[in-house]
């Protein structure tokens, strides 16, 4: 991996902790393909989107332009997937309408925070 000057490489190739340990565990251990989808489509792309828009803005076209071009095109793919991923949760969830709750129960986790990995600064 390229070294930076002041990032610290080892944090950034390592499984994240935290409330995302937490929110991969719950969607895992769900079961209801419905349930998961809105896990998926409602807290953890969202989260992801707003991740690499955090990135975006604090990159520079110097030193991450290749890194802004990627987080460019993955974040777009990323929101594009959002409202079709919520679309098809709620039409399979019409039988059973306690995924909110369930959305509600992995959000709690990032309560305040903005990305999916809350306390990772971008760099």
């Amino acid at each position: 991996m390229p070294v930076r000057a002041g990032v610290e490489h080892g944090p950034l190739v390592v499984a994240p902790s935290g409330p995302v340990v937490e929110l991969f565990d719950g969607l895992a251990a769900e079961t209801d393909p419905a349930r998961r989808l809105a896990g998926l489509s409602q807290v953890v792309l969202p989260r992801l989107a707003a991740t690499y828009a955090e990135h975006l803005e604090s990159a520079g076209p110097v030193s991450e332009g290749a890194v802004m071009a990627a987080l460019t095109v993955a974040s777009g793919r990323v929101v594009g997937e959002i409202g079709p991923g919520c679309d098809l949760a709620q039409r399979l969830a019409a039988p059973n309408p306690d995924g909110a709750e369930f959305v509600r129960l992995l959000e709690r986790p990032f309560e305040g925070a903005v990305g999916l990995f809350p306390g990772v600064r971008p760099s």
